[in-house]
Parts: structure tokens; sequence; C-alpha cells
């Protein structure tokens, strides 16, 4: 039967780097040209075009944005300085952008994030309704977990106190202008996107603004399982650094008895150096046998996740993570700190386990009872494909997400 929904032409701008936003981008844009729509992006240079390639499924124009004030060494003293000539820049991106977007008669803006700013300034000069995918606000300007800008000095002598005054004071200045402008670009568009109930709930803290809860998905054609044997690690996925809470799990499996301790193995997209350096060293002191594997193809890491015994996850407020799903649609249970976005991917009992407490000996306990189990992790494996595939396959989001471009579009632009 013919589809006769209206065909849209769509303007995608992204500043993405690998991980899985660019992936879900990848897999949205491919689901909407087989509906039949036609897409084109832009993005600054400083996007990934190496990781899941735009280029290889639609046309995808690189718009020159100043990186200058991006590459610039920052201290106390230029921080604020330096933030508006990164806003200056990007803006002038953005205007470059969407003067060729409106060049170019689309029907509606889908934007991506941004690994500078997360939300930019493009809804703003763009002419034509438009929706932007939040993946979540800029988390160091709001959560505790990071060096709050505004938070107070602890105890310590007043002179010392004194001199720390200025540069905190530059600093709370320079992330409230980073925070006012997110928020007024937020509001530019016309809808906005979480990929989380708990993602909706943050920016709604954050921007002051309503969103639209749209699932992500995996594309279950590709996270096949090949045949290979269940071998005794554990396997982590995620770009190295603190907010991926390598150091929880790593303390965790530190707790295991040492005649049954598994090794870990960790994928990862990108890595920070320093904190891999401690990751090791962490791993070394905790007797656990620790291996990364960076930026590998995606059957290298079908191959490593289907093989592993369990998934570990334990990220820091992650606003939703793909990875959980990707490990399920492969039969391979996850077991997690029932944080973030996680609570809501994982059905605890179906395609993994949510542990409530993040304490180590809780944690570690908890893994080793689930490798012990083998009939529990016999039903999990069975039961996890299914019901990734049933509820977050990445064809469910893309229709939900044509919806919204369609409405949008149909609507007209009513922000900016």
């Amino acid at each position: 039967m013919e589809d006769k929904k209206r065909k849209l032409k769509i303007a995608v701008w992204h500043n993405l780097g690998s991980g899985g936003a660019k992936r879900h981008l990848y897999d949205l844009i491919k689901c909407l040209l087989k509906k039949g729509h036609h897409a084109e992006a832009w993005c600054p240079q400083t996007a990934d075009k190496n990781y899941k390639p735009l280029k290889d499924l639609i046309k995808e124009h690189t718009t020159h944005l100043d990186v200058k004030p991006f590459l610039a060494k920052k201290n106390a003293f230029n921080l604020y300085s330096l933030t508006q000539k990164k806003m200056s820049a990007m803006e002038e991106h953005c205007k470059e952008c969407a003067d060729q977007i409106e060049r170019g008669s689309f029907d509606v803006l889908y934007s991506g994030s941004c690994i500078f700013f997360r939300v930019t300034r493009i809804g703003k000069y763009s002419s034509i309704p438009s929706v932007l995918n939040l993946q979540e606000p800029m988390r160091k300007n709001y959560e505790a977990i990071f060096d709050l800008p505004w938070a107070g000095d602890g105890p310590g002598p007043k002179f010392s106190k004194m001199l720390r005054v200025l540069p905190r004071a530059i600093k709370m200045f320079s992330a409230s202008k980073e925070m006012t402008e997110e928020r007024n670009n937020a509001a530019c568009f016309d809808r906005v996107l979480a990929n989380s109930l708990y993602s909706r709930e943050s920016i709604l803290r954050a921007y002051g603004i309503e969103s639209t809860f749209v699932p992500l998905g995996i594309d279950k054609d590709l996270f096949v399982r090949p045949d290979v044997a269940r071998k005794s690690y554990l396997v982590g996925i995620g770009r190295v650094d603190h907010l991926k809470g390598i150091d929880r799990v790593i303390r965790a499996v530190g707790t295991i008895d040492k005649a049954v301790r598994p090794e870990l193995i960790w994928v990862g997209d990108t890595k920070e150096d320093d904190y891999k350096t401690r990751m090791e060293a962490l791993a070394d002191s905790s007797g656990v046998k620790l291996g990364f594997k960076i930026a590998v193809s995606d059957s290298e890491l079908i191959k490593t996740v289907s093989s592993a015994a369990l998934m570990v996850y334990a990220p820091r407020l992650e606003p939703f993570g793909l990875a959980p799903l990707e490990a399920g649609a492969l039969g391979t249970p996850v077991i997690s700190l029932a944080e973030g976005g996680v609570r809501e991917s994982i059905k605890d009992g179906v395609n993994g386990v949510l542990v409530s407490e993040s304490s180590p000996q809780t944690f570690g306990r908890a893994i080793m009872e689930l490798l012990d189990n083998t009939e529990k992790l016999k039903r999990l494996s069975e039961t996890s494909r299914e019901y990734v595939i049933n509820n977050w396959e990445i064809n469910i989001s893309a229709d939900r997400t044509e919806e919204i471009l369609i409405e949008t579009a149909d609507k007209g632009k009513t922000n900016g």
C-alpha cells in the first residue's frame, strides 16, 4: 500500500562527536530516507565525520567555524572573554548555515546537539520550523558531580579565600553566560525532543521548557548475535571518561573473591588518556584484570559483547544510553546501577538487572550472584532481544520522529 504521508525536505544540523548520539542520527536519517523524505546535513569541521559518516547517506555541507577561541589556552582570567568569543564564532557559523538552508527551500530543520554548547543559535536564525533533539543540558553547569561554578569554597585561611574570589567570580559569570545562552537558544526551537523521561525532567529543570519524549532505538539488523561461545569476562561500553563510571565498575569487581573474579574488558569509542591511566592503576591496585578496546569496528564490538558473560553498566546520571539496548539485542544480559535513564531501558528481570545500591560491595555481590545463577542468565539472554526489538527498535523512534517533523512543518515557524 502506498504511503500517502507528506514527504519532507529536511535540513539537518549537528556538531556531534562519535558515540550513541551520532549512531542514532545516522540510523534515523537512514530510516527517514527509506520513508521517502529528502535530507541534507550541515555541520562545522569540528564534528566527527568519520564515525557513522552521514555523507554515505546524504549530502553533508561542512561550514566553517572559527576554532581559535575553542583551542586557546584558558585560565581563570580569560575564561569569560573566551566564552564570549566562542559564542560569537558559533553564531557566525549558525548564521551561514541558516542562510544556506534558506536558499534550499527546506520544510523543516532537525538539529542535533553540539559538543561545545549542547544548543546553538541555529534555531534562532532558521526561518523554517525547527526541531531540536537534545540529549542533555550542559551538565557541568547543573550537576554536583562536577565542580559547580557557583559552589562556595570550603574552610580555609581567610587570605587564601580572598585570592580565590576573583577567579571563582569569573568562572561563575562565564557559566551564567553559557546557561542563559543555551536556555534562550533552546526556546527558539518549535519542538524539543528528549531521549528519555529522565532527560525530559533534566531539560525542564535546566531550561524551564517543555520537551517531548521520543524513544531512541537500535538497528536490529546490525545487532544480531554471531555464532560465538560465551566466555567468562565482563564487558563495559562507553567512552573512557569519569561520567561513564568505569571506576565504579572496577571497584565493584575488585570486591569479588579473587578465585572467581572475572576479567573486565572495556570498549570505548574515545578515551581521555589521563582517566584511562588512572583506571589502569585503580584496576592494578584492586586486583582486577582490565583491558581496553578503543575505536573498534561494529563487527568487533558485536563479537566482544556477544562473547561476554555479562555487561556491566554504571555511568553517572546517564541521560539514556544505547549500550544496554545493543547488548540486549545481542542476548547479553546487563547488570546496571539504577540511575538516570537506564531505569527506562532496562526492565528488571527481562533484559537485565537493576541494582539500587551503588556501594562497591553491593554492586559486586549482585554481579557475582547473577553470574552464579546460570538459569537466570539463560532466561535473560533469551528474553532480552525480544524485549529490545519490541520496545526500542530504530523504526519505532523514526516513526515518532517523522510524525513530529510533519506536524512541525505543517504548523509553521512559531519561535525564533
